[in-house]
């Protein structure tokens, strides 16, 4: 790829790259023959061919199978708007980006950990252990065997 900056791509500043960024409708087909909108999404309009290539190689020439890099672009933003439809303008020009570079926009797995604690939910393991100190007391044990128990519950 050449040396622009994708940051600079995802703005407006994609004439270096050789397109620009237009809108364009996107649509999916839930039952044959019943159209949705989506509404509007971000797609790509080759403006200069040499740069194109050079920033994309191969996408010009990919595209020579009877799928335009428009109706790619539009395949891209469709899956995210069906996945989150809340989803901003520079996360499908930055997902449309990465496709033209041949990179796929998998689902991110974020882990979250959750403390449970006499049934109750807490976000982290410092408010878990007040609440278990907290519940220990309330028992009537004394200092040492409610820091011995806290400091046992959660291991690694």
């Amino acid at each position: 790829m050449s040396g622009i900056n994708i940051t600079d791509m995802i703005q407006d500043e994609s004439q270096d790259a050789g397109f620009t960024w237009e809108q364009g409708e996107v649509q999916y087909e839930p039952t044959k023959g019943t159209k949705v909108s989506l509404g509007d999404a971000p797609h790509t309009k080759v403006t200069d061919v040499p740069k194109f290539e050079a920033t994309f190689p191969g996408v010009i020439l990919n595209s020579l199978n009877g799928t335009s890099i428009k109706v790619a672009c539009q395949a891209v933003t469709r899956r995210m708007k069906l996945k989150n439809r809340q989803v901003s303008e520079s996360e499908m020009r930055a997902a449309v980006i990465n496709s033209l570079r041949g990179i796929k926009n998998r689902a991110t797995v974020v882990t979250q950990r959750v403390y449970v604690w006499g049934g109750k939910e807490f976000a982290t393991q410092e408010l878990a252990e007040a609440g278990m100190r907290e519940a220990l007391e309330a028992k009537g044990l004394d200092a040492d065997t409610i820091e011995e128990i806290v400091s046992s519950a959660f291991t690694a």
